[in-house]
């Protein structure tokens, strides 16, 4: 028993561009896609401590904004309760804006 490959180059060829042409297509959606930036962190001090955060806080994103803490103390007790902080990081960004 022969196989043809005359007859099986076309359906090669249809598979490989419609692999090709699915590729660009999620490469093109992936660009278009750009995550939004985090919301700055408001505050020159520790949101936790409300020390200074020196040369190099810990700096993280909880959901849409940037979080700076001094220590790793610090980012246990934020974890503990983060709506509190972030209601204080929200507070502290109202007070800026009527400045």
């Amino acid at each position: 028993m022969t196989i043809r490959t005359k007859s099986l180059l076309p359906v090669k060829s249809l598979c490989f561009a419609a692999f090709a042409l699915a590729l660009t297509l999620s490469l093109a959606a992936a660009d278009g896609k750009k995550e939004k930036a985090p919301k700055p962190y408001p505050l020159k001090t520790c949101v936790v401590s409300g020390l200074d955060l020196g040369d190099s806080p810990i700096t993280f994103t909880y959901e849409d904004r940037e979080i700076k803490i001094c220590c790793d103390q610090c980012q246990e007790d934020f974890y503990k309760e983060p709506q509190h902080f972030v209601e204080k990081l929200e507070m502290a960004e109202k007070a800026k804006k009527t400045k």
